[in-house]
């Protein structure tokens, strides 16, 4: 399956505002996986092989056996398209489809809310959450620091205005420590980016501080409250309790909330539209909601879902992506990279699918790969023409 340079960009442009996008991506980028290098094959290979092994090892095995097949299926896909990029100057076409959630969330937000968004509730979408909002600000911030080169300055001044605006109403702490660690890696391998990262940095910062300290705005007040946590130490503890009793298969992909059940709640929540409007869903739709329950951690998550012996094949993959990072040098790539690891501490943001930011991390893998020189086939040594054709000696 082929997809034209012009049909990927505008794809990325869509992609999210239209999260199901992404599944176009990971079809194509499947087709480049044969030909992989045969050593980054079998890495590939044993990874999924410890993702496998860990699902028999669950409560309900052929489910989870179909599950983990499924999800890696869909990041080697988006990995493969990565590698089909194999650069991050395509991601500059994000900042559409991002302009549009910025654009719907502020509307719905004011719509539904009024003048009660600034005093006692944060910003809201019809499907991205108040966390994924803030990280999609994040990126967007990101992307425009590192590549405003290529971008007209208005539509930088713009759109990032609309991110930062979007990242304060959020109030996702997680999300300004994706753009601090971020910003960070971006800046420690492209000195001429230091400025327009730290300008970004300093007046989101100061915005934060000047409107939390003199202006009451609930979410931003949020974001310099470092001692609430949200509730996410008896997740925590939920995830670790889950871990210790599933220890070496976990309890299987998706099926996290079977077992946490202080997160849990019964009914039909797939979107937040069920919070705003109370649209309900089919008898039957509400067990999926399950699907989405997260430990708020990346590693606890991992245990809990798939235990050491999923875990491990994780860690590898991480590991990978991050020296191939290292190795490839780009400031955007390292950006991302490290801002959703960062972020990976109090959230989930490379759990997929997602509403297409886990779907860019993963793009960004593949991307990695490609510039670091892992994802290219070692060319064959070439034979002259003229000594084939030559005949041998009499």
């Amino acid at each position: 399956m082929h997809l034209p340079q012009r049909l990927r960009n505008y794809l990325l442009a869509l992609m999210p505002a239209f999260p199901p996008v992404y599944a176009v991506f990971a079809l194509a980028g499947l087709f480049k996986l044969p030909a992989l290098p045969r050593r980054l094959k079998a890495f590939l290979l044993l990874v999924a092989g410890l993702q496998f092994l860990a699902a028999l090892a669950t409560p309900q095995p052929l489910v989870s056996l179909a599950l983990a097949a499924a999800r890696m299926v869909l990041i080697y896909g988006l990995m493969g398209m990565g590698l089909l990029l194999a650069s991050a100057r395509p991601f500059v076409y994000l900042l559409a489809g991002l302009s549009l959630v910025y654009i719907s969330a502020l509307v719905v937000s004011l719509h539904t809310y009024g003048y009660m968004l600034f005093d006692r509730t944060r910003l809201i979408h019809p499907y991205y959450n108040s966390v994924s909002l803030g990280l999609a600000a994040a990126l967007g911030l990101l992307i425009i620091a590192v590549q405003s080169r290529r971008l007209p300055w208005a539509l930088s001044l713009v759109v990032g205005s609309l991110a930062a605006v979007v990242l304060l109403l959020s109030g996702s702490r997680g999300a300004l420590v994706a753009l601090l660690a971020g910003s960070a890696a971006a800046a420690l391998l492209d000195q001429g980016l230091r400025r327009r990262l730290f300008g970004i940095l300093g007046s989101t910062l100061a915005a934060v501080i000047l409107l939390g300290r003199w202006i009451h705005i609930f979410p931003v007040n949020r974001l310099l409250n470092w001692t609430y946590l949200s509730n996410r130490d008896v997740v925590w503890k939920g995830a670790l309790d889950t871990f210790l009793s599933h220890v070496w298969g976990g309890v299987g992909p998706y099926q996290l909330g079977l077992y946490l059940h202080i997160k849990h709640v019964r009914g039909c929540h797939l979107s937040i539209l069920k919070y705003i409007w109370g649209p309900g869903c089919r008898d039957g739709l509400g067990v999926f909601d399950v699907a989405r329950v997260a430990a708020h951690n990346t590693l606890l998550h991992s245990l809990a879902e798939t235990g050491v012996i999923g875990t491990a094949g994780w860690l590898l993959l991480y590991g990978l992506i991050g020296y191939a990072v290292w190795r490839a040098r780009d400031p955007l790539i390292a950006a991302i990279f490290f801002g959703f690891m960062a972020m990976g501490f109090v959230d989930n943001p490379t759990l997929v699918p997602s509403y297409s930011l886990a779907e860019t991390f993963w793009i960004a893998a593949g991307v990695a790969l490609a510039k670091a020189g892992l994802g290219a086939a070692p060319a064959e040594p070439r034979v002259a023409a003229s000594k084939a054709s030559r005949p041998p000696p009499t």
